[in-house]
């Protein structure tokens, strides 16, 4: 029968075509006639009757319509048996109807032949069985009717025409319903293995079958051999594979048989032919069964390997749309301290792969920004101890100077190692530029010290570019513009003036925007600066006035592709109409122009110009070796006028004093207004020789002091006015502008200690001192870094008993050169310098180290050790976790560890400070109040600090006894201190007396020279054996 197209629906229902009436009336009559040929019981029964399974399957795979082919064709057959007319008729109908009966059982219970799983199967099995047995009772009824045979003859010839209908159905149906193209292109694509399998089945064959045959009919029992081929077949081709190799088998069977060799040759051809059907049948069943389960296989495995598919489908999906979301999974164990964090944490952020689990404390250590390390251990232990879900904002710094901005947020979720967190954590870095952009865009303009730069620097961050300027266009001539603000990776830039011709600036003028995400400088090859800086993208956002004419461009520049986003575009034009709201102040283009350089006020240039001027006077005294002279000029008691007459009248004086500056400078020299009361005069050419130059300054500073003292008339009142004023030589050698404007600053300054209205020049002897506290840095750089020169000095602490309880550890500076420096004057530079936190660290750990040594020593191992922490070290964010890494380190016990803190190191934020001592407290050590009494000693914080110790400073225990002030406070001190269940000791305590006097107002623990002064370690040691302070 012609095959079905590929992926047709062999169900489905047709027409009849001549084509497939004529090829199933062919075959029919051509199996039946070839099935008759080995005839079982008569010459109307055989038990291979290949016809009905070509019949169903026509009608299966075709449609029913085509039973008059198969009644034709049955009609034919029966002919050629001799009998009359009309059992012939009969016999044709019941061969016609059975197939036709057995089609509509399978379609009625929905038994589908193109996927033969073992429900299937069956079903086949047992419908088709049953539909045959149709025309095995109508033809045994005629033929035992027309022959007049017994009822058992008769059931005995329905059962073998029974046997080779179903049979043949087994053999025919499936595998022609389930023939294709693609069935047989498959196999085309495999005919060697085809080959090969049809060959070795062939040969297996001949060997069991026709030449299994030796002297006196004996023939070995291997049959079995060929269910092997049938199962090798079912396996590599299917149904279509087995049922080649049975329909041979069968034949070969039967033909070896008929010619008496073989296994199945008995002394009844009945038995032996019972024997070879029996066989066949088993075949048929064998390689259903094998086919069936090969199918439910490879369904199986055709679903897993989807199923992973589709799994690790949607894993690629979820991490795409992570790396696309910028989210990472993390996981934390409590239990165990671990941490794991996805893949994703590498590919967005560069964090090394080794990082991507570990410890969290390390974790936090490394990758954390410093500020934000107990906030987020604060919030780990907050999210186990609490019913709410972890929500932070924090800093991730992977290294290389990166930073990100993360929004860490978790939950707790049981698992089989117990309670962990989960979550994720979303990369907010670009959410944080935009809104750190869109609060300088709405800062107030008068609060920032130079708001064009505040907000361009700002809108630098927010986009990553490297270029951001304000252009604003010549009103005198459209096409040129002139820069008024440039920064350059977040750098002012000196102005300048360019063409509009041939830039991307000329777009935003036509079309008030232009985005060039990449490639600028291909777009744009005749711009200059985008040659010179390798411009790669330029966002260019027009700046216009209140009537909406184009004033000017906000202009973004990057050396790498920026891509557009809608946030960025907002960004822009938000940017671009600050921007030119602050332009729109000015009346005109002028005024526009001027705000960038000169001050609004007084029409002075501004510090702007002034330092871009100053470069150029000081190149001019460099070459021409001239002298110049910068005046400092301060207006005297301004800030009094200013509150008692109001700002205005202070404004109407600025003003006066600028006119009369301006009067009497040469065109040559500048003045300019600083801001507030506060100008600078620049005269230059004063001559190559510095006395004359000093002498001309004077005069001419002189002349200016007399006429800006004159009276003012300011609202109807007459106003005197005295300036102060700094003078600064220079002829451009080794002076910088900062350092010539900081002179006259403090050479102003210096006019008004001496009580104002003066003129002072600057006095190297302030130099002098500036080098000697640089010196004293230097130097002090250099001992921390040594670790020799600072040495730790220990001063006892003593009981009433007179026993030791503790020592005090000072730090003292032993300069190789100069000596011991006072900690008066190396601790506040350590502090201005930030040297004090590497220091006070160091000091920790030498206390530790000592406390540990100590340990091994009975005498001294009760003693506890005070280091004084100072404000700057204690508001650290990492200080918890370097004291107890040093505590941790040395293996001490925490409690003989003592930290003294001044009021200023809690007062800053104390919440904080309570947060940062109750860690420490937690494990062991205590905290003293240092110098209590001389700061702000309030009890609405005192009462919440977690002390152990208040500390009496000297300056009241000076003199106790003779001060009732001092007494009164003392006694206060160590009565709030018993109220409060603290210890408290006595500082500074130098005489008998005093210590009779603290003792009897309740205060046990002393400490000052009465006992011992500050000492090295070994002279410490001994004092306290000799002295049986340690016993």
């Amino acid at each position: 029968m012609p095959l079905a197209p590929s992926g047709e629906n062999t169900l489905r229902p047709a027409g009849v075509k001549p084509s497939q009436f004529l090829i199933l009336l062919l075959a029919y009559f051509s199996t039946g006639w070839l099935g008759l040929l080995v005839p079982f019981e008569n010459e109307k029964v055989t038990l291979f009757w290949l016809p009905s399974g070509i019949a169903a399957a026509a009608f299966y795979r075709w449609t029913p319509k085509l039973w008059p082919s198969v009644f034709i064709a049955a009609l034919l057959i029966n002919m050629t048996s001799g009998n009359n007319l009309q059992m012939n008729l009969l016999l044709a109908a019941g061969n016609t109807l059975s197939p036709l009966a057995t089609v509509w059982l399978l379609r009625r219970f929905n038994c589908d032949l193109s996927s033969l799983d073992r429900k299937h199967t069956l079903g086949f099995l047992l419908l088709s069985a049953l539909g045959m047995t149709l025309s095995a009772l109508v033809g045994a009824s005629l033929i035992g009717i027309y022959h007049q045979l017994s009822l058992e003859t008769a059931a005995y010839i329905a059962l073998a025409w029974w046997m080779g209908d179903s049979l043949g159905v087994f053999l025919a149906m499936p595998f022609l319903v389930n023939m294709n193209r693609d069935y047989l292109n498959r196999v085309n694509t495999r005919r060697t293995d085809f080959l090969l399998v049809i060959s070795t089945s062939l040969i297996v064959g001949l060997i069991c079958f026709p030449l299994n045959n030796f002297v006196n009919g004996a023939h070995l029992p291997i049959v079995f051999i060929t269910f092997i081929c049938i199962a090798w077949a079912a396996l590599w081709f299917g149904l279509f594979g087995s049922a080649i190799t049975t329909i041979g088998f069968c034949f070969l069977a039967i033909w070896a048989t008929v010619n008496q060799w073989g296994p199945f040759v008995l002394p009844s051809m009945t038995l032996s032919f019972w024997l070879i059907w029996l066989y066949t049948a088993s075949m048929v069943i064998i390689g259903f069964m094998i086919t069936a389960a090969h199918i439910k296989i490879t369904h199986s495995y055709q679903q897993l390997a989807q199923s992973d598919l589709h799994q690790e489908q949607q894993q690629a999906q979820l991490k795409r749309a992570q790396l696309m979301a910028r989210l990472a999974h993390w996981q934390w164990n409590p239990h165990t301290g671990n941490y794991q964090f996805s893949e994703s944490m590498s590919k967005l952020f560069g964090l090394p792969a080794e990082a991507l689990s570990g410890k969290m404390e390390d974790f936090i250590g490394s990758f954390i920004h410093p500020d934000d390390r107990l906030l987020l251990q604060i919030a780990l232990n907050s999210a186990l101890d609490q019913q709410q879900p972890l929500s932070l904002d924090l800093r991730l710094e992977p290294g290389g100077n990166q930073r990100f901005w993360l929004q860490l947020q978790a939950d707790k979720t049981p698992t089989t190692e117990g309670i962990v967190l989960q979550g994720t954590m979303q990369d907010i870095s670009e959410r944080k530029r935009l809104d750190l952009a869109l609060t300088a865009a709405a800062a107030d303009a008068a609060s920032a010290p130079d708001f064009f730069v505040t907000i361009l620097r700002a809108l630098g961050d927010a986009m990553c570019v490297e270029h951001v300027l304000i252009s604003l266009i010549d009103p005198d001539d459209p096409m040129t513009a002139h820069t008024h603000t440039y920064l350059r990776c977040g750098e002012l830039q000196p102005n300048f003036s360019y063409s509009l011709e041939h830039t991307p600036c000329a777009d935003v003028m036509d079309e008030n925007l232009c985005f060039v995400s990449s490639a600028a400088t291909a777009h744009y090859p005749l711009d200059e600066m985008f040659r010179e800086h390798k411009i790669e993208s330029y966002l260019g956002v027009g700046i216009r006035d209140a009537e909406g004419i184009p004033i000017g461009i906000l202009i973004a520049m990057a050396e790498h592709p920026t891509p557009v986003s809608a946030q960025l575009s907002s960004l822009l034009l938000i940017f671009a109409e600050r921007i030119g709201g602050e332009l729109r102040r000015a009346q005109d283009q002028e005024k526009i122009y001027n705000l960038a350089f000169f001050d609004p006020l007084t029409r002075l240039p501004n510090r702007r110009m002034l330092q871009d001027r100053l470069k150029l006077v000081v190149s001019q005294s460099t070459r021409s070796q001239q002298y110049g002279a910068l005046l400092f000029i301060d207006l005297d008691h301004f800030k009094l006028l200013n509150d008692t007459r109001g700002h205005h009248i202070g404004d109407q004086l600025l003003v006066q004093v600028a006119e009369r500056i301006e009067s009497i400078i040469r065109s040559s020299d500048l003045a300019a207004r600083l801001g507030g009361d506060e100008f600078v005069v620049v005269f230059d050419n004063l001559g190559d020789n510095p006395q004359d130059a000093a002498q001309e300054a004077k005069k001419r500073a002189e002349h200016l002091h007399e006429l800006v003292s004159l009276p003012y008339a300011l609202r109807q009142s007459v106003y005197h006015c005295t300036i102060s004023i700094g003078v600064s030589l220079f002829n451009g050698q080794n002076r910088s502008i900062d350092d010539l404007l900081r002179h006259a600053d403090a050479a102003m300054y210096q006019a008004k200690d001496s009580g104002r209205n003066a003129i002072r020049f600057f006095d190297p002897n302030m130099q002098s001192h500036l080098e000697k506290r640089a010196a004293i840095e230097e130097d002090l750089r250099s001992a921390h870094d040594s670790r020799k020169q600072l040495i730790p000095y220990y001063q006892v602490q003593v009981d009433e008993q007179g026993k030791a309880i503790g020592v005090e550890l000072l730090l003292r500076w032993q300069h190789p050169q100069k000596g011991m420096i006072s900690p008066a004057d190396f601790i506040p530079v350590a502090e201005q310098t930030g040297l004090i936190v590497s220091m006070g660290r160091e000091v920790i750990r030498q206390a530790c180290q000592q406390l540990q040594r100590w340990q091994q020593r009975a005498e001294f191992a009760h003693l506890s050790i005070a280091v004084n922490v100072s404000p700057i070290q204690f508001n650290q964010p990492n200080f918890v976790e370097e004291v107890l890494t040093i505590v941790d380190s040395c293996g001490v016990n925490p409690r003989r560890l003592k930290l003294e803190l001044t009021e200023s190191s809690l007062l800053k934020n104390v919440d904080q400070s309570i947060v940062k001592m109750q860690l420490l407290q937690d494990r062991g050590i205590g905290f003293s109040m240092d110098d209590f009494g001389i700061g702000y000693s309030s009890l609405s914080y005192l009462k919440r600090l977690p002390l152990d110790q208040l500390k009496i400073d000297q300056t009241f225990v000076r003199d106790i006894a003779i001060d009732p002030n001092d007494a009164i406070i003392a006694r206060t001190i160590i009565a709030m201190a018993q109220n409060m269940n603290l210890q408290v000791i006595a500082e500074g305590v130098e005489t008998d007396q005093q210590q009779v006097f603290l003792e009897q107002n309740g205060c046990r623990l002393f400490q000052g020279y009465f006992f011992g002064r500050p000492m090295p370690l070994e002279q410490l040691e001994s004092e306290l054996l000799a002295r049986g302070y340690c016993s």
